[in-house]
């Protein structure tokens, strides 16, 4: 009897606690990735009818005791690698995801003899839930308590406590951003669409983080096309605006050689990465007054990713990128009011002349420098057999009008006006006139209508 009741107290021995450690680490190059890691301790014995091996958390989440954010016990998942050596457990073994009730890792229904055996265990966080969360810098703890056989002759319980941290480490990462091309290819670029252009930034962060952007230089670098090679346009950084775009809280620059925030905090993305589209434009109104000048602009750029939290550690992190705007050669000329009239009707207009003001006439644009010619179709307006010389009218500026050279009509193209710098959307007001002096020779003509068509161009044809 006395036999007995020391077997049967032998049965309810539970072996005391050994402590161990175990990280998990998550690097700025694993992040969405999977991470896992083994670790391995010694269990006192297998020997047991239906021996098994099971574990639980004792706290309901990870945590980072210092700022206290938590990660759910269900990204870890913990599996049996390896008992005394034996690599092939069979059905024995199953991975189980991490909760605060006791799960079954290994289990047998008969006696099995594996004597002292250290057991190795894999800890890990799977590819899906790595990019399905945002995992924020710090070290998450948790205690866990192994449950396997032990005692005196294997007969009763031990408990092991393993330390799992997962530990996130701070970083922030970029792309290398595209270069920005606008094209100003086309006269409505002047006048009424804005030329624009994206690229975007992948930033990849276990932290808060702001963006912001600068500019290199105050003005951007002129490169000419030849007919411009004489020209040094002075060219703002400034008149690009960069607009976030789909980002929260996103602010809208005019980029200087500050840096100057794009973005104000933005939180953790989920996976750790994220992509953020810019969208470049320059006004109309801007390329017609500081881009007028065929040839590209360029200009250095560049985007600032900051540590956004309260007590920032890390380095700012910078990614350079080119902004460039090409402007075409391009050149139009429009005559407005396309029909002129001048009438003698009383003696008054034979004596003194006659005149009749266009203003606006002759619409000019060119992007790069100009010369006006005009001309006639012949040297006669004519009126059926009849006919009065070209030369009677001179063809000069209004009164308001600067820079127009008067000539007397030919049907030889002759330059009335020259522009060193190109000249976008002006206009030119224009007189045709017959002086006193030329009416005799429209007076000895039979009355009737004379006319002749007026060419004006950009080249002496």
């Amino acid at each position: 009897m006395t036999k007995h009741l020391l077997v049967c107290s032998i049965l309810f021995i539970l072996c005391h606690s050994i402590a161990w450690s175990q990280t998990i680490a998550i690097t700025s190059s694993t992040i969405g990735i999977e991470n896992s890691t083994t670790n391995s301790f010694d269990v006192p014995c297998l020997l047991s009818v239906a021996p098994s091996v099971k574990v639980r958390a004792n706290s309901s989440t990870l945590t980072d005791a210092s700022t206290g954010k938590t990660i759910p016990l269900s990204k870890i998942r913990i599996f049996i690698n390896s008992i005394g050596g034996t690599v092939n457990l069979g059905t024995n073994n199953t991975e189980i995801i991490l909760s605060q009730t006791d799960q079954t890792l290994y289990s047998a229904l008969a006696v099995v003899n594996l004597g002292g055996s250290t057991v190795n265990f894999r800890y890990r966080i799977i590819q899906s839930d790595m990019t399905s969360s945002a995992w924020e810098a710090g070290s998450y703890s948790v205690d866990l308590t192994y449950t396997t056989p032990g005692g005196v002759l294997c007969l009763g319980t031990a408990t092991t406590t393993v330390h799992l941290t997962v530990t996130v480490d701070a970083f922030m990462n970029l792309s290398s951003p595209s270069a920005v091309t606008l094209l100003a290819s086309a006269f409505t670029n002047f006048r009424t669409t804005s030329p624009s252009a994206s690229n975007s930034l992948t930033v990849k962060a276990t932290v808060p983080f702001n963006l912001k952007v600068n500019g290199n230089t105050t003005n951007f670098a002129y490169t000419p096309i030849a007919a411009n090679a004489s020209l040094t346009p002075t060219t703002p950084i400034s008149k690009v605006l960069i607009q976030p775009q789909a980002l929260t809280g996103s602010i809208n620059v005019n980029p200087t050689t500050a840096y100057q925030a794009l973005s104000g905090s933005i939180s953790v993305p989920v996976g750790n990465s994220t992509t953020i589209n810019l969208l470049h434009t320059i006004a109309y109104t801007d390329i017609a007054t500081y881009f007028t000048a065929a040839g590209d602009y360029t200009v250095l750029a560049t985007y600032q990713v900051n540590d956004a939290r309260t007590s920032p550690t890390l380095t700012a992190q910078t990614a350079s990128y080119n902004i460039k705007e090409t402007t075409s050669d391009l050149q139009e000329l429009l005559v407005n009011n396309s029909t002129v009239s001048l009438t003698f009707n009383n003696v008054t207009d034979y004596k003194n002349g006659i005149s009749v003001d266009m203003p606006s006439h002759v619409s000019v644009s060119k992007t790069t420098p100009m010369d006006v010619y005009v001309k006639a179709s012949g040297s006669t307006l004519l009126q059926g057999a009849n006919s009065i010389p070209a030369s009677v009218i001179t063809i000069q500026g209004t009164a308001s009008q600067t820079g127009i050279t008067p000539v007397q009509l030919s049907a030889t193209a002759q330059k009335i006006y020259s522009s060193a710098l190109p000249i976008v959307n002006s206009s030119l007001s224009i007189q045709y006139a017959i002086s006193a002096a030329n009416t005799p020779q429209v007076l000895s003509k039979p009355a009737g209508t004379y006319t002749t068509t007026i060419t004006y161009s950009f080249t002496a044809p």
